[in-house]
Formats: C-alpha cells, structure tokens, sequence
C-alpha cells in the first residue's frame, strides 16, 4: 500500500513535468528497442536499491518507455532470491553499490559470476571518488550512473546496455564468447554441434571433436544461441539443427553419427525447424 501511494506521487508529478523537448523521444526509443530487442514489453529489468522512493522513480521511467520491472531488491540476500527464484533471469540489473546489510551490490556482481551468469548491470550510487570508480570499472559493468537518476541518462544507459548484451547473442559475426575457468574461448557458432548438461557445467562439443566444459547452465545458454540454429532437444541437450542427419519421434541423428535424445516437450519445435 505504501509503495502504492508513492507511485501516484511520482506519477502525478511528472506527468506534469515531463519536457516535451527532451533529446530522447518516447518514440525514437520504442523505433530503437524494437528493432533491436523484438519488443520493450519482453525485456524484463531488476531493480536493487534500497531507497525506496529512488526505486519508484526508477520505475516510472523505464514504465514510460514500456520497460518491464521484474522485481525490486533493497539488500543482497533479496537480490540473490530474486535472481534464483525463476528459470527466467532478468535481462539487466540496475544495482546499487550501498545496499541494506553488509554485503553491497560488487558482492551481487561476484556472485553472478560465480554462478556464471551472464546478465548486464548498471550500477547506481549517490558517491563520486576515483577509487570507488576504480573498483567498479574491474567489475566491467554495461554502464554507472550517478543520483539522482536523470530519465534521459537512465533511458540511454538501459538501452545502450541491452543493445551490447544483445549484440554479444546475435551470431551477426557468426561468433560467440564461452568462458571455461579464466581461458575465454572465441567459438565459431556453426562450429557448435551440440551442448550436453553436466551437473553444474555444460559441455560443449564442436565439430573436430574439441570438448570445451564452462561453468554455465543449460537455460543461460539457450538464451545466448536464441537467434542462432541451436535449440533445446531435451532437458540436458542443445543441438544445433544443421548438424542433425535424421530423426524420428525419440532421438537425434548427428551427422558423425552420435544420437542426442528428443523429449515429447520438444519435439513439435525440432520438427517445425527441420520442415
């Protein structure tokens, strides 16, 4: 109810304040995101702040522009509930460095990488010192803004960060990063035959017979070929279409000859992909 009533504040306020010559147009920014993100409404965005009012600011704008607001976090164990509790990851976090707690928004950061995932973030803060700056730019996070957040800086900033996250999943170059331990591995995506999940590593095979492990997760990698021929074939396998020879309705025939199980919760999407 509270967090409510603060919303139609800050909406009764700046719908009566909005510069309508402002450099960034609601239009040109849906032109853009469509073109590149499919559509605003399925990019879905976490907010880890602990001011509250700063939070509902935030969401205001990015609702202005048809962004979807997962969730809200104001400490660290939140933030890490709320990135676990669904197979869906948020697309972007925007993460504050002071969070409630003891634990800050660089230790969120050291455990996405821990676990390998690959999700964008924007830090936030209200603090501007060289050696803060330093130890947030060794993060390689997509962006930094400082508070108060202004909507033109925020919209730019998000949309910018999608479009680099985006960039890095569409084989446009035909290549994909994969990280195995601190090697980062440059891999052709048509070299890719197929990915098998293995505990908490995948394995990804490629077609002269190099194995690469990463510490990854099979929905995490789906998400990184969505643009690409490889899809999901059952629970623990990804395959990439090119590669199948032959099929039927309970596996995949690799062209070197390996067989890759077909799930029945697949099978409709493996079928339409190979007509």
């Amino acid at each position: 109810m509270y967090a409510a009533k603060i919303y139609l504040v800050l909406y009764n306020f700046f719908s009566q304040t909005i510069n309508v010559n402002s450099p960034i147009s609601r239009t040109s920014i849906k032109t853009y995101s469509t073109k590149h993100f499919n559509c605003m409404t399925e990019t879905e965005i976490l907010i880890v702040e602990d001011e509250i009012l700063t939070s509902e600011t935030i969401k205001l704008y990015l609702e202005e522009f048809e962004y979807r607001v997962k969730d809200f976090a104001i400490s660290y164990d939140e933030a890490i509930k709320s990135i676990e509790k669904s197979s869906r990851k948020p697309d972007l976090i925007l993460l504050d460095i002071r969070l409630y707690g003891e634990k800050s928004g660089i230790d969120v950061v050291e455990y996405l990488n821990k676990a390998a995932y690959n999700i964008p973030y924007v830090f936030l803060t209200s603090q501007f010192d060289k050696q803060l700056i330093a130890k947030v730019l060794e993060t390689n996070p997509s962006g930094y803004l400082i508070k108060p957040i202004q909507k033109e800086s925020l919209i730019t900033t998000v949309a910018l960060a999608l479009s680099d996250k985006d960039s890095s999943k569409t084989p446009n170059s035909g290549k994909i990063k994969i990280k195995e331990g601190r090697m980062n591995h440059i891999i052709d995506v048509g070299e890719i035959s197929h990915i098998e999940s293995d505990h908490i590593y995948c394995k990804i095979y490629l077609k002269d017979n190099v194995i690469i492990h990463s510490r990854n997760t099979l929905t995490n990698l789906e998400e990184d070929f969505r643009f690409s021929e490889i899809i999901q074939c059952h629970r623990s396998f990804l395959v990439n279409l090119n590669f199948v020879k032959s099929y039927d309705g309970s596996k995949l025939t690799l062209l070197n000859g390996k067989t890759l199980p077909l799930s029945k919760s697949y099978r409709d999407k493996i079928y339409q992909k190979l007509g």
